[in-house]
C-alpha cells in the first residue's frame, strides 16, 4: 500500500503561506525571549502559538481556495477536501516525527477515521489519500523555526484519545537544507515548480511524545 499527499496540499502557495507564517511567528517572538525576566520557553511557546494563529490566518486569506477559522483559540484550516490543525511537535529538525505527537487531547485528535480517506485499488497495489492533517512545526526560542511537516491523521489513538501514529509524514521545510526550498510536486494545478524530492515517511507505531512543555 502506498500513500499520497492530496492535490490540495501539493499546491506551492498553500505550503509557502504555512511556512512563511510560522517563520514570522518564531522570528517575532525570538526578539521577546528573555528568561532572565521570566519570558522563558513556556511563555515563548504560548506566544508562538498565538502568533502562528494570527499570521496563518493572514497568510492563507491571500490563497485562493483556502479558509481559516478560530474556535476556542484553536486554528482550523480547510482547503478542498482537506482539514488541517497546527501543533508544535518538537524543537529541532532532528526530532523523530514518527514519535512526535500533540501532548494534549484536542481538536486534532478528533480528526481522522475511515470517512476521511480515499482508497484506490489497482489490483496488486492500493493507494490511500488522507484528508485530515496536522501542520507540525519544530523549533525553539534559541534556534528559531527548524522544520515544518504535514502529518496525516488516521484512526489510531491511545486510551486517553491522544494521537499515537501518523499515516504519512511530508516535510515542506527543513532549516538544515541549504536552499530551504518548499518541497512540493504539484498535480492537477497550473503551478510548475522545480524542487527536490519530498521527504515522505510512512507509518511506524511509537508511544513516545515530546517532552518539552508545548502550549502550541
Amino acid at each position: 500500500m502506498t500513500s499520497e499527499l492530496p492535490d490540495e496540499l501539493r499546491r506551492l502557495e498553500i505550503q509557502q503561506a504555512v511556512v512563511d507564517a510560522l517563520q514570522r511567528a518564531y522570528a517575532e517572538n525570538q526578539e521577546r525571549y528573555a528568561p532572565e525576566v521570566g519570558h522563558d520557553a513556556i511563555s515563548f511557546g504560548s506566544a508562538v502559538w498565538r502568533s502562528s494563529v494570527f499570521f496563518m490566518m493572514e497568510a492563507l486569506s491571500q490563497v485562493n481556495g483556502a479558509s481559516t477559522s478560530e474556535d476556542h483559540n484553536s486554528l482550523s484550516i480547510a482547503t478542498g477536501r482537506c482539514r488541517l490543525r497546527v501543533h508544535k511537535l518538537g524543537t529541532s529538525e532532528e526530532d523523530d516525527p514518527e514519535s512526535s505527537f500533540p501532548n494534549t487531547v484536542g481538536p486534532a485528535s478528533r480528526m481522522g477515521g475511515p470517512d476521511r480517506q480515499l482508497r484506490f485499488d489497482f489490483g496488486d497495489s492500493e493507494t490511500v489519500e488522507y484528508f485530515d492533517w496536522v501542520i507540525g512545526h519544530y523549533g525553539s526560542a534559541t534556534e528559531g523555526l527548524r522544520a515544518v511537516r504535514l502529518q496525516a491523521v488516521g484512526s489510531d489513538r491511545a486510551l486517553d484519545e491522544r494521537i499515537t501514529r501518523w499515516e504519512v509524514i511530508h516535510t515542506i521545510f527543513d532549516a538544515s537544507v541549504r536552499d530551504h526550498t518548499v518541497n512540493t510536486s504539484s498535480r492537477g494545478y497550473n503551478d510548475v515548480v522545480e524542487t527536490p524530492e519530498p521527504i515522505v515517511r510512512l507509518r511506524l507505531v511509537k508511544d513516545e511524545g515530546v517532552d518539552e512543555a508545548n502550549p502550541a
